[in-house]
């Protein structure tokens, strides 16, 4: 991380991080960027894939249990 200053004579001056003014424009590298954005959503294709998966088993086990729950409680209608 550096830290750009513009100087009145508009000059810029690049300090180490240690050295930032509340007035000073911050450089990231991509990685320190990529640190403090952090998002849970940012995933390779394959971990994509497994989330993917493991939600549609929930919906399955889920529809599952919902049909033997209603074919358990459905009596005979002509009774």
């Amino acid at each position: 991380m550096r830290c750009l200053s513009i100087t009145p004579e508009s000059t810029l001056v690049v300090t180490s991080a240690v050295e930032c003014e509340p007035t000073d424009y911050v450089l990231l590298t991509l990685a320190e960027h990529q640190g403090a954005t952090a998002s849970p959503f940012r995933m390779s294709a394959t971990e994509g894939g497994l989330l993917s998966v493991a939600i549609l088993t929930v919906w399955a086990a889920a529809f599952t249990a919902r049909a033997a729950i209603k074919a358990l409680n459905g009596g005979d209608p002509e009774t």
